[in-house]
């Protein structure tokens, strides 16, 4: 009976999760359910069964990457796997992220439901704060996992969340929070074990947690979306960002690229490089959430006024954003405006007071375009609003067109 059932899973791994694309999903769903009801049955696995010698079985690594399987099927694998092979060394960078990724998680949710992620009888405990070894189970693997753990546990050092603890913590009454077990691990991975549990005060253990954090690298602590940033900062200023590596980020990492657009830490004008790149590569909008679309909004706004003040910062002409005397729309920025229509005018509308003069080679012998000529023009062209500013020389002439689009705008 044992034998069939273990035959049977090995078949829906190697039959189901890794076929096409089309079947994936109702395969990946038997073979978690599978994994699910072996669990419930209270059965386990002979690591002879799932293993020849020390040679690992591919498949079983395939399912940590698989995209349509649980997490909760994925953690009890990659626990069987590290039972029996230790270390790393068979796992690639991308298993290691995706399992540093899931065993924080687990660790987040020990608080409120432990029994989801791992179920800490099953495999012992997170461990015990107060011992300089990790305990096997989830504990071991993490310092497995090494310094890819520490990104992931990092955001736990903040939770204040108590974990559902066995007799031995009970008996002794000492309450451990997430951050308590968060910081136990990254000590354990520095090299430098905090033992947490030789104090009940929490405010001693966060002096403690404090501490921890400043001893963190800042690269460490970095987002995804910042490093890739960073990447795109250095390849422009080695003047090496060619189209095939705009080409390869915009294949590898197109969500990541949509999520710099918003992300607080990054600077501006880095976020409208990235927004050249995902244009030329996804010419409309779609991609872009409604608070995206706001933050390109703000983006371009600011663009355009830092085109007067200080043509140097991103775009250095005015002819980028629209060719006024001919009645046109710039091919650049200005393009980029008219895609976000509406809901860039009332950034636009806080420009119409801005007399900075704007450079443009084509317009500069006959006119001289100011910040406010340009976000009139842009707006009229949004709203679809007949407004000739070609017709007039003189900025008092346009400054009375302009006005009047104001009172329009404002009723």
């Amino acid at each position: 009976m044992m034998q069939r059932q273990l035959i049977l899973f090995l078949v829906l791994v190697n039959l189901g999760a890794f076929s096409t694309i089309a079947t994936a999903q109702y395969n990946s769903k038997k073979i978690a359910g599978y994994i699910k009801e072996y669990k419930d049955h209270g059965f386990v696995f002979s690591p002879d069964s799932i293993w020849n010698g020390y040679s690992i079985n591919r498949d079983l690594l395939k399912i940590i990457v698989h995209p349509k399987i649980s997490d909760q099927a994925k953690l009890y694998i990659d626990l069987k796997i590290s039972n029996k092979l230790h270390g790393t060394s068979y796992l690639t960078k991308k298993m290691k992220e995706i399992l540093s990724e899931l065993y924080a998680k687990a660790l987040h949710r020990a608080c409120q439901e432990p029994w989801v992620m791992i179920n800490n009888y099953e495999f012992g405990s997170w461990g015990y704060i107060n011992e300089r070894f990790l305990w096997p189970g989830p504990g071991a693997r993490i310092g497995q996992l090494g310094k890819t753990m520490i990104k992931a546990l990092y955001p736990l050092l903040d939770n204040d969340c108590l974990i559902q603890l066995n007799s031995s913590y009970t008996r002794r009454n000492l309450k451990v929070r997430v951050k308590d077990y968060a910081a136990y691990y990254i000590s354990h991975l520095q090299g430098n074990p905090l033992l947490l549990g030789k104090y009940k005060s929490f405010a001693k253990r966060d002096l403690l947690i404090l501490q921890l954090k400043k001893t963190l690298p800042k690269i460490l602590l970095k987002s995804k979306e910042e490093l890739l940033a960073d990447f795109i900062i250095k390849k422009k200023h080695e003047n090496d960002l060619s189209k095939s590596i705009k080409d390869s980020l915009w294949k590898k990492h197109n969500k990541t690229l949509l999520t710099i657009i918003t992300h607080p830490e990054i600077d501006d004008q880095i976020k409208l490089y990235v927004d050249l790149i995902i244009e030329n590569r996804q010419l409309k909008l779609t991609a872009f959430d409604k608070q995206a679309k706001r933050e390109l909004a703000r983006l371009y706004a600011k663009a355009l006024k830092m085109t007067g003040y200080y043509p140097q910062w991103f775009y250095s002409s005015g002819n980028s954003w629209a060719f006024i005397a001919s009645g046109h729309v710039g091919l650049g920025p200005g393009a980029r405006v008219m895609q976000l229509g509406k809901i860039i005018i009332p950034e636009l509308t806080g420009l119409l007071d801005d007399n900075c003069i704007i450079y443009s080679r084509r317009d500069a012998y006959y006119f001289r375009f100011r910040v406010k000529d340009y976000a009139a023009f842009l707006i009229a062209r949004i709203k679809k609003i007949p407004l000739f500013l070609n017709k007039y020389k003189s900025p008092k002439k346009r400054d009375e067109l302009i006005k009047k689009l104001k009172d329009q705008l404002s009723r």
